[in-house]
């Protein structure tokens, strides 16, 4: 009995492991990884090509991070661009003009969209912060 115990102690152990880390990486801990142990070789090697899965999951999240952070930030000075354009071209009309308040409208969430991507990208491991959304003004408001 003793025997079985202590074998079936030996092949658990590393599934019981790999089992935590995958809960951990599921759970938003990028950094979770097996730490090599015991346990029969095809365990061993399952445990290798977790850790290395791990590894290019991280890699590509954060390659993923880079591109959105910079291409937010090549897409600011354009903005910023045609924005003062269209400020330049409102001196020309007259006051009050409901198209180039539309414009403005659409530059403004242009910018706070490039400025969402560009938290989004810089937000590591923060935790979401849930807000509710009135659909039925957004709808109108497009």
């Amino acid at each position: 009995f003793g025997a079985a115990l202590r074998l079936t102690s030996w092949v658990l152990k590393p599934v019981q492991t790999l089992d935590a880390a995958a809960h951990g990486i599921a759970t938003g801990r990028m950094n979770s990884r097996v730490a090599a142990s015991g346990g029969p070789p095809e365990l061993q090697r399952l445990a290798r090509s977790f850790n290395e899965m791990a590894d290019n999951v991280e890699e590509v999240l954060e390659q993923q991070r880079a591109f959105v952070a910079d291409a937010s930030h090549q897409l600011r000075n354009p903005l910023a661009a045609l924005l003062l354009r269209i400020e330049l071209l409102a001196l020309e009309l007259p006051e009050g003009n409901e198209e180039i308040a539309s414009v403005r409208t659409e530059g403004k969430r242009l910018t706070q969209v490039l400025d969402d991507l560009l938290d989004l990208a810089l937000a590591e491991h923060a935790s979401a912060e849930i807000s509710l959304t009135d659909i039925g003004a957004l709808t109108s408001e497009r």
